[in-house]
Protein backbone atom coordinates (compact mmCIF):
# COMPACT_ATOMS: atom_id res chain seq x y z
CA UNK A 1 0.00 0.00 0.00
CA UNK A 2 1.43 3.39 -0.99
CA UNK A 3 2.02 5.93 1.76
CA UNK A 4 2.31 9.71 1.93
CA UNK A 5 6.12 9.51 2.27
CA UNK A 6 6.28 7.42 -0.90
CA UNK A 7 4.37 10.09 -2.83
CA UNK A 8 6.56 12.81 -1.50
CA UNK A 9 9.68 10.86 -2.50
CA UNK A 10 8.67 10.36 -6.11
CA UNK A 11 10.60 12.42 -8.68
CA UNK A 12 9.87 12.80 -12.37
CA UNK A 13 12.32 13.50 -15.15
CA UNK A 14 11.92 16.79 -16.89
CA UNK A 15 10.52 16.58 -20.37
CA UNK A 16 12.13 18.60 -23.12
CA UNK A 17 8.95 19.40 -25.04
CA UNK A 18 5.28 19.38 -24.03
CA UNK A 19 5.80 18.37 -20.41
CA UNK A 20 3.65 19.29 -17.35
CA UNK A 21 4.30 22.28 -15.18
CA UNK A 22 6.53 20.95 -12.44
CA UNK A 23 5.24 23.37 -9.82
CA UNK A 24 1.63 22.32 -10.45
CA UNK A 25 2.59 18.65 -10.34
CA UNK A 26 4.50 19.17 -7.09
CA UNK A 27 1.57 21.07 -5.56
CA UNK A 28 -0.86 18.33 -6.60
CA UNK A 29 1.47 15.66 -5.26
CA UNK A 30 1.71 17.55 -1.97
CA UNK A 31 -2.06 17.84 -1.67
CA UNK A 32 -2.38 14.18 -2.54
CA UNK A 33 0.20 13.24 0.05
CA UNK A 34 -1.57 15.36 2.68
CA UNK A 35 -4.95 13.80 1.90
CA UNK A 36 -3.44 10.33 1.94
CA UNK A 37 -1.80 11.07 5.27
CA UNK A 38 -5.13 12.19 6.73
CA UNK A 39 -6.77 9.09 5.35
CA UNK A 40 -4.05 6.92 6.84
CA UNK A 41 -4.50 8.60 10.23
CA UNK A 42 -8.25 8.18 10.07
CA UNK A 43 -7.71 4.59 8.99
CA UNK A 44 -5.41 4.03 11.98
CA UNK A 45 -7.98 5.60 14.29
CA UNK A 46 -10.72 3.48 12.77
CA UNK A 47 -8.58 0.39 13.06
CA UNK A 48 -7.94 1.19 16.71
CA UNK A 49 -11.65 1.72 17.29
CA UNK A 50 -12.40 -1.44 15.40
CA UNK A 51 -9.90 -3.32 17.53
CA UNK A 52 -11.60 -1.95 20.64
CA UNK A 53 -14.96 -2.97 19.22
CA UNK A 54 -13.62 -6.41 18.32
CA UNK A 55 -12.25 -6.77 21.83
CA UNK A 56 -15.60 -5.66 23.23
CA UNK A 57 -17.39 -8.09 20.96
CA UNK A 58 -15.05 -10.86 22.09
CA UNK A 59 -15.64 -9.80 25.67
CA UNK A 60 -19.37 -9.76 25.11
CA UNK A 61 -19.18 -13.15 23.46
CA UNK A 62 -17.11 -14.43 26.36
CA UNK A 63 -19.60 -12.94 28.80
CA UNK A 64 -22.43 -14.38 26.76
CA UNK A 65 -20.82 -17.81 26.88
CA UNK A 66 -20.27 -17.39 30.60
CA UNK A 67 -23.85 -16.26 31.06
CA UNK A 68 -25.10 -19.10 28.93
CA UNK A 69 -23.00 -21.55 30.92
CA UNK A 70 -24.21 -20.00 34.17
CA UNK A 71 -27.79 -20.17 32.92
CA UNK A 72 -27.42 -23.81 31.95
CA UNK A 73 -25.79 -24.52 35.29
CA UNK A 74 -28.61 -22.69 37.08
CA UNK A 75 -31.21 -24.61 35.08
CA UNK A 76 -29.51 -27.91 35.88
CA UNK A 77 -29.22 -26.92 39.53
CA UNK A 78 -32.86 -25.83 39.56
CA UNK A 79 -33.94 -29.14 38.04
CA UNK A 80 -31.78 -31.02 40.52
CA UNK A 81 -33.19 -29.04 43.45
CA UNK A 82 -36.72 -29.54 42.17
CA UNK A 83 -36.13 -33.27 41.73
CA UNK A 84 -34.64 -33.58 45.21
CA UNK A 85 -37.49 -31.54 46.67
CA UNK A 86 -40.04 -33.77 44.97
CA UNK A 87 -38.27 -36.90 46.16
CA UNK A 88 -38.14 -35.55 49.71
CA UNK A 89 -41.77 -34.47 49.51
CA UNK A 90 -42.79 -37.91 48.21
CA UNK A 91 -40.76 -39.59 50.95
CA UNK A 92 -42.27 -37.36 53.63
CA UNK A 93 -45.76 -37.92 52.22
CA UNK A 94 -45.26 -41.68 52.14
CA UNK A 95 -43.89 -41.61 55.69
CA UNK A 96 -46.79 -39.45 56.86
CA UNK A 97 -49.30 -41.75 55.18
CA UNK A 98 -47.64 -44.80 56.74
CA UNK A 99 -47.64 -43.12 60.16
CA UNK A 100 -51.27 -42.08 59.73
CA UNK A 101 -52.17 -45.63 58.70
CA UNK A 102 -50.34 -47.02 61.72
CA UNK A 103 -52.01 -44.58 64.11
CA UNK A 104 -55.41 -45.25 62.52
CA UNK A 105 -54.85 -48.99 62.78
CA UNK A 106 -53.84 -48.71 66.43
CA UNK A 107 -56.85 -46.50 67.12
CA UNK A 108 -59.19 -48.97 65.41
CA UNK A 109 -57.61 -51.85 67.34
CA UNK A 110 -58.01 -49.89 70.58
CA UNK A 111 -61.64 -49.12 69.73
CA UNK A 112 -62.31 -52.77 68.98
CA UNK A 113 -60.59 -53.75 72.23
CA UNK A 114 -62.69 -51.24 74.17
CA UNK A 115 -65.84 -52.55 72.46
CA UNK A 116 -64.84 -56.08 73.41
CA UNK A 117 -64.20 -55.01 77.00
CA UNK A 118 -67.52 -53.18 77.07
CA UNK A 119 -69.34 -56.25 75.78
CA UNK A 120 -67.58 -58.43 78.34
CA UNK A 121 -68.47 -55.95 81.10
CA UNK A 122 -72.10 -55.94 79.99
CA UNK A 123 -72.20 -59.74 79.93
CA UNK A 124 -70.52 -59.89 83.32
CA UNK A 125 -73.03 -57.36 84.68
CA UNK A 126 -75.94 -59.34 83.30
CA UNK A 127 -74.52 -62.56 84.72
CA UNK A 128 -74.00 -60.87 88.08
CA UNK A 129 -77.57 -59.55 88.07
CA UNK A 130 -78.89 -62.96 87.08
CA UNK A 131 -76.89 -64.64 89.83
CA UNK A 132 -78.01 -62.06 92.38
CA UNK A 133 -81.60 -62.45 91.24
CA UNK A 134 -81.31 -66.21 91.56
CA UNK A 135 -79.71 -65.86 94.99
CA UNK A 136 -82.44 -63.48 96.15
CA UNK A 137 -85.12 -65.81 94.83
CA UNK A 138 -83.58 -68.75 96.66
CA UNK A 139 -83.25 -66.74 99.86
CA UNK A 140 -86.89 -65.65 99.61
CA UNK A 141 -87.92 -69.23 98.95
CA UNK A 142 -85.85 -70.34 101.92
CA UNK A 143 -87.41 -67.66 104.11
CA UNK A 144 -90.89 -68.72 103.04
CA UNK A 145 -90.06 -72.33 103.92
CA UNK A 146 -88.71 -71.21 107.28
CA UNK A 147 -91.89 -69.21 107.88
CA UNK A 148 -93.90 -72.39 107.33
CA UNK A 149 -91.95 -74.47 109.89
CA UNK A 150 -93.91 -75.51 112.92
CA UNK A 151 -91.37 -74.42 115.50
CA UNK A 152 -91.27 -70.93 113.99
CA UNK A 153 -95.03 -70.71 114.14
CA UNK A 154 -94.97 -72.03 117.71
CA UNK A 155 -92.34 -69.52 118.82
CA UNK A 156 -94.27 -66.70 117.24
CA UNK A 157 -97.46 -67.80 118.97
CA UNK A 158 -95.61 -67.90 122.26
CA UNK A 159 -94.13 -64.46 121.62
CA UNK A 160 -97.53 -63.06 120.74
CA UNK A 161 -99.10 -64.66 123.82
CA UNK A 162 -96.35 -63.31 126.07
CA UNK A 163 -96.97 -59.87 124.75
CA UNK A 164 -100.70 -60.01 125.67
CA UNK A 165 -101.87 -58.86 129.23
CA UNK A 166 -101.80 -61.59 131.90
CA UNK A 167 -105.24 -63.11 132.83
CA UNK A 168 -106.41 -65.77 135.22
CA UNK A 169 -104.06 -68.74 135.78
CA UNK A 170 -106.63 -71.08 134.25
CA UNK A 171 -106.26 -69.38 130.93
CA UNK A 172 -102.46 -69.65 130.80
CA UNK A 173 -101.06 -71.65 127.84
CA UNK A 174 -100.09 -75.26 128.27
CA UNK A 175 -96.54 -76.04 129.37
CA UNK A 176 -93.96 -76.10 126.59
CA UNK A 177 -92.32 -79.30 127.82
CA UNK A 178 -94.90 -81.46 126.05
CA UNK A 179 -94.02 -79.96 122.71
CA UNK A 180 -90.24 -80.05 123.20
CA UNK A 181 -89.63 -83.29 121.24
CA UNK A 182 -91.54 -81.93 118.25
CA UNK A 183 -89.52 -78.71 118.36
CA UNK A 184 -86.29 -80.67 118.42
CA UNK A 185 -87.39 -82.63 115.41
CA UNK A 186 -88.31 -79.38 113.65
CA UNK A 187 -84.93 -77.86 114.61
CA UNK A 188 -83.17 -80.30 112.33
CA UNK A 189 -85.32 -79.43 109.33
CA UNK A 190 -84.23 -75.77 108.71
CA UNK A 191 -80.62 -76.80 109.13
CA UNK A 192 -81.01 -79.35 106.37
CA UNK A 193 -82.89 -76.82 104.23
CA UNK A 194 -80.17 -74.18 104.72
CA UNK A 195 -77.52 -76.71 103.78
CA UNK A 196 -79.35 -77.59 100.60
CA UNK A 197 -79.67 -73.95 99.61
CA UNK A 198 -76.04 -73.32 100.38
CA UNK A 199 -74.92 -76.28 98.26
CA UNK A 200 -77.10 -75.08 95.36
CA UNK A 201 -75.63 -71.60 95.63
CA UNK A 202 -72.14 -73.05 95.69
CA UNK A 203 -72.92 -74.99 92.53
Amino acid sequence: MIKAQDIRGITFEKAVFGGYDMASVDAFMEDLANDLGLLQKENAVLRAKMKVLVDKVDEYRSNEDALRTALLTAQKMGLSIEREAREKADALLAEAQAEAGRITGEAQAQVELEHTRLDESRKASVQFLDSMDLLCRRQLEFLRKVEDLDFVKSIRRETAAAAEPEEAPAEQPAPVEAEAPAAEEEDEQPTRTFNLVSEADAG
